[in-house]
């Protein structure tokens, strides 16, 4: 559970830095003249790169929290049925399949 608790914060950690980045670009790139050049700024590559981030850190929040809400739910259909502890190896594998999931899909 914790690893996914981590998870979950690294996928925050990724969009707060996105927000970082896109107000540094809106401030000191662009500033007033950003309707004059959105257009470059939208096909960018640190427009594109942004993105990424943005979509990574979202998906890997939202993955990291559907596992740990069926974890829960899984707990509250069986509350008499002891399944034992989340183990490393368990949430490793679980966010590595989720990252995987997510790479492939931002790749399409």
């Amino acid at each position: 559970t914790n690893t996914l608790i981590m998870l979950i914060n690294f996928g925050d950690f990724l969009v707060g830095l996105y927000l970082i980045l896109l107000a540094i670009a809106d401030t000191f790139i662009y500033g007033k003249t950003y309707c004059k050049s959105q257009l470059d700024w939208l096909t960018s590559l640190e427009c594109s790169y942004l993105g990424v981030i943005s979509t990574i850190g979202s998906q890997i929040s939202l993955f990291a929290m559907t596992i740990l809400s069926l974890e829960r739910l899984r707990g509250i259909r069986k509350p008499l049925r002891v399944p034992g502890p989340v183990t490393y190896g368990t949430a490793a594998r679980a966010a590595v399949i989720a990252i995987l999931i997510i790479l492939a899909a931002s790749v399409i």
